[in-house]
C-alpha cells in the first residue's frame, strides 16, 4: 500500500504566554515593539468516531458444520442407563437399559434445521415374573437392540447473547428389543421408545448449556467489542478507529457447509492519516443484541488527514522565494515565513527584506478549500493588529493593501493529487485487511465528499467523507 507522505512534523516552540516581536527601522529613533501576540490555542487534531456519522457493519460469525460435529461428538453422551416398570398382562417386571453410542455422530443441515444423527446399540435386562397357571414364576431375560436417534435442532439466540435450541427427537429402529419367555414373545419395542424420549426429554436442557459453555457466544462478542474500540495501525501515521454502538442479528443461517450469525454492528468509524497517536474510545459493556430490521449495510467513513504546518510553509516560500513586492517607495522581499493555529484562523510571521528595513510582520486569515479546483488557500487575510499599530509610526507603507493581496494571493496549496492520494489509501485500507487472527475486514469505498478543514497546533486537517459497504468477518480459531 502507497504510504501517505507527510514532511516533518513541526512542533510551535515557546509557550507564548510572553512574546514580543520587534520591528527595526533605521529612519527611526528606536524600533517598533510589537505588543504581545496572542497564544495559538490548543485545539484536538482528531474528531473521534463516536461524533462521526454512523456506519453499519456486516460481522457474520461462521460455524462450520465440520466443526459441529466434532463439538456433538465431544459432548453427547456415550453411554446412558437406567430402568423402566412393565405390566404387560401376564408379565411383570423392571427393564435394565444400558444404552452405548459406539459410532461418531453425523451432523448435517437440511431446511434451515441442523440435524444431528446418533447410532445407538443397547442390551436390556429384564428381571420379572410371569403367570403359569395359577402361580408366578419368576425369571430373568437378556437381549439387545439398535437404533438410530434423529435430533432436529433449531437454534437462536437471546437478547442475553445465550443460544437456545428447540430439538424434535425421532428414532429410527434397525433392531428392535423382542423377548420369548415361556413361550410368550414380548415386544419392547414401545416401552424402550418410551422410555428413550423420556430420557432425551429430561437432559435436552444439557444440550443448550453445553452449546453456551462450548460456544462461549457472548465472551466472544464482548471481547471483539472492545477490540473494535482500539485504534489500529493500518501504516506509520495511519490509524482505523471504531465506535461500536449498537448491535443486532438476523435469524441464523443454516446452510449444508456452516451456520451463521450474520451480526450488524453500528458504529462510528474514523481514519487518521498523520495526526499522531490518539487514543481509542472507552471500552463498555456489550448491549444487549436487538432484532435485526433489514436495510443497506453501509460505511460512512469519516478521513482525517494532517497538512502538517512545516509542509505548508515550504510550499509557500517555494512561491515567494526570490519574489519581489513592489512597495512604490520601496521593494519587498520574503526571507522566511512561519505558519502557526490560532483557533480558527492561521497566523503566519513573514520575515521581510526592505531596502532600508527587516523585522517580522503577522498576518491572519481564514483557511479555504474550494471543492472544484480542489486548492487550499486563505481568506479575509489581514494584518495582526499589534503589528498595524506598530507600523503606523515607522513604516506606514507596509500598510498599503496590495502588500496582504500579493502575500494572500501566494499563500495556496494544490490539493488534488494529495486527496486522490488519501482517498485511494483509505480504499486499499477498507478492501482487505486482517484486524487480528480471528477478524478480517473487508470492504469497498465509492463517493468521496469534501468534509471541512480544522486548524490545529499542527496543522491544517483536510476532512473526507467515503460512502460504500463493509464486512468485518469472525472465523473462531
Amino acid at each position: 500500500m502507497k504510504k501517505v507522505i507527510f514532511l516533518l512534523f513541526v512542533v510551535v516552540s515557546g509557550c507564548l504566554t510572553a512574546i514580543y516581536f520587534s520591528f527595526g527601522a533605521t529612519r527611526g529613533n528606536s524600533p517598533i515593539v510589537i505588543p504581545e501576540f496572542p497564544e495559538p490555542k490548543l485545539v484536538r487534531s482528531f474528531i473521534p468516531p463516536s461524533q462521526v456519522a454512523p456506519s453499519k457493519i456486516s460481522v457474520p460469525i461462521k460455524l462450520s458444520i465440520d466443526d459441529l460435529q466434532s463439538f456433538a461428538n465431544r459432548n453427547l453422551v456415550r453411554q446412558y442407563t437406567g430402568d423402566t416398570e412393565y405390566l404387560d398382562g401376564t408379565v411383570r417386571g423392571k427393564l435394565n437399559y444400558k444404552f452405548k453410542r459406539e459410532e461418531d455422530v453425523k451432523v448435517t443441515a437440511e431446511k434451515g434445521k441442523i440435524k444431528i444423527s446418533l447410532p445407538v446399540k443397547f442390551d436390556v435386562r429384564f428381571v420379572g415374573n410371569v403367570l403359569a397357571a395359577i402361580v408366578r414364576v419368576p425369571f430373568s431375560a437378556k437381549t439387545d437392540g439398535e437404533l438410530r436417534v434423529n435430533i432436529a435442532v433449531k437454534p437462536s439466540i437471546r437478547r442475553d447473547w445465550s443460544i437456545k435450541t428447540e430439538a424434535e427427537v425421532d428414532f429410527e429402529w434397525i433392531k428392535p428389543p423382542r423377548l420369548k419367555v415361556a413361550g410368550i414373545q414380548i415386544g419392547l419395542r414401545n416401552e424402550s421408545d418410551r422410555f428413550l424420549r423420556e430420557a432425551i426429554r429430561d437432559n435436552l436442557y444439557r444440550i443448550d448449556d453445553a452449546i453456551n459453555k462450548e460456544v462461549r457466544l457472548r465472551e466472544v462478542m464482548q471481547r471483539e467489542w472492545d477490540n473494535l474500540t482500539v485504534p489500529i495501525m493500518a501504516a506509520d501515521t495511519i490509524s482505523l478507529h471504531i465506535d461500536p454502538r449498537s448491535v443486532a442479528a438476523s435469524p441464523l443461517e443454516i446452510t449444508p457447509k456452516e451456520v451463521t450469525l450474520r451480526a450488524y454492528v453500528e458504529a462510528g468509524i474514523s481514519l487518521s492519516m498523520g495526526v499522531g497517536n490518539v487514543a481509542g474510545a472507552r471500552k463498555k459493556s456489550l448491549p444487549p443484541l436487538e432484532e435485526y430490521v433489514p436495510g443497506e449495510e453501509s460505511i460512512n467513513l469519516n478521513v482525517k488527514a494532517l497538512l502538517n504546518y512545516d509542509a505548508l510553509e515550504q510550499e509557500a516560500m517555494k512561491a515567494l522565494q526570490g519574489f519581489e513586492i513592489d512597495m512604490g517607495i520601496t521593494s519587498v522581499f520574503v526571507r522566511s515565513l512561519r505558519i502557526m493555529g490560532s483557533g480558527e484562523r492561521l497566523i503566519t510571521a513573514f520575515n521581510i527584506d526592505a531596502a532600508d528595513s527587516k523585522g517580522t510582520i503577522y498576518a491572519v486569515g481564514e483557511p479555504y478549500f474550494d471543492e472544484e479546483t480542489r486548492v487550499l488557500s486563505v481568506k479575509n487575510f489581514e494584518l495582526e493588529e499589534g503589528t498595524r499599530s506598530g507600523l503606523v509610526e515607522k513604516a506606514a507603507w507596509l500598510l498599503r493593501p496590495v502588500l496582504m493581496s500579493i502575500l494572500s494571493g501566494r499563500l495556496s496549496w494544490e490539493l488534488g493529487a494529495k486527496v486522490d492520494e488519501l482517498t485511494n489509501d483509505a480504499r486499499e485500507i477498507i478492501a482487505s485487511r486482517e484486524l487480528n487472527d480471528e477478524i478480517e475486514l473487508k470492504g469497498t469505498l465509492k463517493s468521496a465528499k469534501f468534509d471541512g478543514l480544522r486548524v490545529t497546533s499542527q496543522g491544517i486537517e483536510i476532512g473526507l467523507n467515503l460512502e460504500g459497504a463493509v464486512t468485518l468477518t469472525y472465523t473462531p480459531k
